[in-house]
């Protein structure tokens, strides 16, 4: 096995274990939000529609060019069915695939299996990361992730001057990312920093790699013409610069900005100088593989903020949250070759710094929990509110009527008029963890407020 196969599948098992002992006790909570609607089996119609039209056919979503992110949940959904469980799980392992690629291209970087497996857990424990892990159609952006890789990769393996099929499969990879979702665009300077890995002053080089930028061109402009022309309701660019910024900094505090108890404030301000960490390795050490790996991340996950400047929104910083988490990764790795003398305290920075995503991780988790007030809301919305009209498997509309009913909601005036009041009062009770006490009994999560608004 190669050095870089062993780095690759040592990170992708650890990302797995470290995975499944955060995602744990939320592997069996049910669907919620647009969930609901979007997994499920679709008709011949409807998947012929998608290729000339916008991705939802329920008219609900913001609209969009995505035919291959139906067909990526109407495949998931013939093979696992309403078993959430079983649809969470394969999430999981998506992730530990992609970490296995991420570490690879890591490897090319000169770095081996502890930096790139520091690197897929840092980005795996962030608060942002629990939506492609608990809520299932946002799981969606680590398909994504996945093919902006691949097709890193398979340019940078052309540009080396290996086969022709290469560049092809690259190109191939690409169009599935822009297929999945139009945000992939965000992540097409990653790509080609990843291509151009080793260039140096090669000529032949050089030349293929700007082929490679020709090629990123005409796919996006192609791409571009053709959602224009078919979903011309689509959102177009954006100029939110301050959204970008904002979100540059929230990429790079992997913790998320929000604290909710006294170890939490505490794990929020210590990610705020995190980035110092990362600057220190740097200017310590320039010119080594991993300083030099650092600074390529941390360019990757800056331009990756650029979705914010269309829209905000936290489950649109998967890339940037990963490559914050790579660039944090070879940052340590640069102090731990610079200073031998501080390697106790690289060890403690990387692992309170792990601990802590985690202890604020679990904390969002709970949004998602069938008894948080978030959940039922989500919920009810797609039975008695806006969304009532979404198309949903009889059986999951039923277990959504069931569970309301046990929540006490089996009406339209009970959700829009009492539900408001019963979060009101959980919350100045203090409801803020799930209990078995009774049928009924709410609680809200202490970061309900980062949440969706549907």
């Amino acid at each position: 096995m190669t050095p870089g196969a062993r780095s690759s599948l040592i990170t992708g098992a650890g990302t797995l274990i470290t995975a499944l002992l955060l995602a744990w006790p939320t592997l069996a909570w049910p669907m919620t939000y647009d969930d609901l609607h979007l997994i499920r089996a679709f008709s011949a119609a409807e998947l012929r529609e998608l290729f000339v039209d916008t991705w939802d056919v329920d008219r609900l979503e913001n609209a969009g060019y995505r035919p291959l992110s139906v067909l990526f949940n109407h495949a998931r959904y013939l093979a696992f069915g309403e078993n959430v469980v079983a649809h969470r799980l394969f999430l999981l392992v998506l992730f530990a695939a992609f970490s296995g690629v991420l570490a690879a291209t890591m490897h090319d970087m000169g770095l081996a299996w502890p930096e790139s497996l520091a690197a897929s857990v840092l980005g795996l424990c962030s608060r942002y990361s629990v939506y492609h892990l608990t809520f299932l159609t946002d799981g969606i952006h680590v398909a994504q992730g996945l093919a902006v890789l691949c097709s890193a990769r398979w340019w940078r393996a052309w540009v080396a001057e290996q086969g022709w099929y290469r560049c092809v499969m690259g190109g191939v990879a690409f169009v599935v990312a822009l297929l999945l979702r139009e945000d992939s665009l965000a992540a097409a300077p990653a790509i080609v920093l990843i291509a151009a890995l080793g260039v140096g002053s090669h000529a032949f080089k050089r030349r293929r790699l700007a082929w490679v930028v020709l090629a990123l061109g005409l796919l996006t402009a192609a791409f571009w013409l053709w959602r224009s022309a078919v979903v011309p309701g689509a959102r177009s660019p954006g100029r939110d610069v301050a959204g970008a910024l904002e979100y540059v900094a929230r990429a790079f505090q992997l913790s998320g900005a929000e604290s909710f108890d006294l170890p939490s404030r505490w794990i929020v301000c210590g990610w705020l100088w995190a980035p110092m960490v990362l600057a220190l390795a740097v200017a310590l050490s320039p010119k080594a593989p991993p300083a030099k790996a650092a600074m390529l991340w941390t360019v990757c996950a800056v331009l990756a903020c650029s979705t914010a400047l269309t829209v905000r929104r936290e489950n649109l910083l998967f890339f940037p949250v990963v490559f914050a988490g790579a660039a944090y990764a070879s940052a340590l790795r640069a102090l731990w070759d610079r200073a031998p003398r501080a390697r106790v305290m690289v060890v403690l920075l990387l692992g309170c710094g792990l601990l802590g995503e985690a202890y604020v991780s679990r904390e969002f988790q709970r949004i998602f929990h069938p008894k948080s007030t978030t959940s039922v809301r989500w919920m009810g919305d797609f039975v008695y509110g806006f969304y009532s009209g979404a198309i949903m498997p009889a059986s999951r509309r039923e277990a959504v009527v069931e569970h309301l009913r046990v929540m006490r909601i089996q009406s339209a005036d009970e959700f829009i008029q009492d539900l408001p009041r019963r979060t009101y009062m959980a919350q100045m009770r203090g409801q803020y963890d799930p209990t078995n006490e009774s049928e009924g009994r709410l609680f809200v999560p202490r970061l309900h407020f980062r949440a969706f608004r549907p």
